[in-house]
């Protein structure tokens, strides 16, 4: 987010609320996976292992909101051409982590709420190899 644009003023709504809290405000997690997708769909190559980028994949795994599985499978799997990875090994291995951490907060919020395990597909399991740049 460059300058100001009326458009995401619920994210900036958010972030002034969450403020210095400790604890994540509901409002913020509930917009993060989007407002993260949207800043890595477009992410040019050269940026995708930057630090940054790696932290935020993390903190979709902490996040516990469903749709924030789709962004992470996509991550893993990905393929440009059909044959190539489009992200590199330290991304797809930092999503793999999230994944698995945010399937096991959903079971658990599951069973504490006594709701079905989450149905949502496994990404591929193959290991993970590096993408040639």
């Amino acid at each position: 987010m460059d300058s100001y644009n009326p458009i995401n003023r619920a994210v900036y709504h958010a972030i002034l609320d969450q403020g210095i809290e400790e604890a994540l405000h509901p409002d913020l997690a509930e917009i993060a996976p989007e407002v993260i997708q949207d800043g890595l769909e477009d992410l040019h190559w050269d940026f995708m292992e930057e630090d940054w980028v790696i932290e935020s994949i993390a903190w979709l795994g902490q996040l516990g909101k469903v749709r924030a599985i789709s962004i992470l499978e996509e991550i893993t799997i990905e393929k440009k051409y059909m044959v190539l990875n489009s992200w590199p090994l330290v991304a797809r291995a930092a999503a793999q982590d999230a994944l698995r951490i945010l399937k096991e907060r959903l079971e658990y919020k599951g069973r504490q709420e006594g709701e079905p395990e989450d149905p949502a597909p496994s990404p591929e399991e193959a290991p993970l190899e590096e993408a040639p740049h």
